[in-house]
């Protein structure tokens, strides 16, 4: 091979012009690949990062049309005669969401995991329940924020008379990461457990039906402040959000 200082002729100089001017467009091409395919897979994410909030914010809608019509939020489970329970509030708020055949399809004196109940309950999509792998890095649900002080407590249920808090300042539903379970299964997030899965909760929805992504360094006792609906204490909405 001749060296470019000897004035032999080298490799390189052999090179025609288009034959440069091919090279200069593989590289390219592979640039543009690399960057498309990135490209691609960021638009995706923010596409169902938005749907995922969407999702969150008609849930949170449907919270406030099930209050005008019986003036309380629903109970976060309704149990049978032996405290054993039966179904969560995503199933009463089915007609709040205007699933009024899905609703009546379903026997309420029947557990959400009877052989009647899953065969029917499976044959439906409820597209506001889901939650996109992508958007939350594997799978997540919709839940809402339970126990004593909450929104949803499991002895009662409560008004947004009752949030004395203000109801932009109480966070009553969340998209946390748990094991893929059935979209109608009461599965949700205890308060009590806000320090084990700090974590895995990745949005909230507060109670006038905003939704945000949460911050990642947000402390679990702050957010424990905003999810009870008269405990006196005032957590900018600032400091728990990431805009």
């Amino acid at each position: 091979m001749g060296d470019r200082n000897s004035g032999e002729p080298g490799v390189y100089s052999h090179l025609s012009f288009f034959n440069r001017l091919a090279v200069v467009a593989v590289v390219a091409l592979v640039c543009y690949g690399v960057y498309y395919t990135i490209g691609k897979d960021n638009r995706r994410e923010s596409v169902e990062r938005a749907r995922s909030l969407h999702n969150l914010h008609q849930i949170a809608y449907a919270m406030h049309q099930y209050h005008a019509e019986f003036g309380s939020l629903p109970p976060a489970v309704i149990f049978d005669q032996d405290r054993e329970p039966l179904h969560s509030w995503r199933i009463l708020l089915l007609p709040s969401m205007s699933y009024h055949v899905l609703y009546a399809g379903c026997n309420l004196n029947e557990p959400w995991s009877s052989a009647r109940n899953t065969k029917w309950l499976d044959t439906w999509t409820v597209p506001q329940y889901q939650v996109p792998k992508d958007s939350a890095g594997g799978n997540a649900r919709i839940v809402a924020v339970t126990g004593d002080g909450s929104a949803f407590p499991y002895d009662h249920c409560t008004s947004f008379e009752d949030f004395s808090d203000g109801l932009n300042n109480v966070v009553i539903l969340a998209i946390v990461k748990l094991p893929q379970s059935k979209w109608y299964a009461p599965v949700d997030l205890l308060i009590e457990d806000l320090n084990a899965l700090r974590v895995s909760i990745l949005a909230v929805a507060f109670a006038d039906v905003h939704v945000h992504w949460l911050r990642e360094n947000l402390t679990a006792d702050a957010l424990r402040a905003a999810c009870t609906i008269a405990g006196g204490e005032r957590t900018e909405v600032s400091e728990l959000v990431a805009y």
